[in-house]
Formats: C-alpha cells, sequence, structure tokens
C-alpha cells in the first residue's frame, strides 16, 4: 500500500463520528490517487465511489444521493466519496459527519 493509501485508513479509523454511520468526503489530488483510495476503502469494507471533474452531473447526484442515504442496509448506501477536482466550494450535503483532506491547498475557502 502507498503512503496516502495507509494515511486515509489510518485518518479514517482514528477519528470516526459521534453520529453513528460516517458519511466521508475524501479530497484528493489526483483521479489515480482517488481511484486508488476508493479501491483500498473498498477492500477495507468502507463501501465508496469516486468522482471528478469529468463526472457527469447525473452521477454526481447519484453518488451524493447514495452517501446521504440514511439506510446502511441499502445496498448502494455509500460511506465515503472520493472527490478530485469538484466539490470544492459551493457545495452543502448536511449529512457529511468526516472530511478527509489529502490535497494540498493555499485556499482558506476550500479548506
Amino acid at each position: 500500500m502507498t503512503m496516502p493509501i495507509l494515511i486515509a485508513l489510518f485518518q479514517m479509523k482514528g477519528y470516526g463520528c459521534d453520529q453513528g454511520r460516517i458519511k466521508g468526503l475524501v479530497f484528493c489530488s489526483r483521479l489515480e490517487e482517488a481511484q486508488a483510495l476508493c479501491d483500498a476503502f473498498n477492500k477495507y469494507g468502507k463501501r465508496s465511489a469516486c468522482m471528478s471533474g469529468a463526472t457527469n452531473e447525473g452521477e454526481r447526484k447519484n453518488l451524493i444521493d447514495r452517501l446521504e442515504l440514511d439506510d446502511y442496509n441499502n445496498p448502494t448506501a455509500l460511506d465515503y466519496l472520493f472527490s478530485v477536482d469538484v466539490l470544492n466550494e459551493g457545495v452543502d450535503i448536511p449529512s457529511v459527519n468526516q472530511i478527509i483532506m489529502l490535497r494540498p491547498t493555499a485556499s482558506a475557502i476550500v479548506f
């Protein structure tokens, strides 16, 4: 496993949330990194998906809806959504209770 994957898994496990089921956003620098992390999280038992700036609006909405599902027994529910070049600002997903920043930013707004 690469260092970013180990860091992300450590952060995910170490912090958790106080609202029961984690609904997390993970911000990545590159699509390859996001996909590798998503695959690792899925292997670790966390239902995850990846989106990028190239993901169309319909699929973005579908992925966000799956993250927001309250029914954990729903097989389409997501625990984590990995993002590259999308969801950076102006996004409100009230049910998200964990954010992992794995990308650098000099923007206070993005952070």
